[in-house]
């Protein structure tokens, strides 16, 4: 979680797919991320 709050776009991501191994829902958290901007 830590890295999901300080970690750069690319880490975010990487992180994202370690975790759900899904590449469809890295993006799709990245546009929920961005649209709560």
């Amino acid at each position: 979680e830590a890295l999901l709050r300080h970690g750069n776009g690319a880490q975010v991501q990487r992180e994202l797919l370690e975790r759900t191994g899904s590449l469809r829902e890295v993006v799709s958290a990245c546009v929920r991320r961005t649209q709560a901007v």
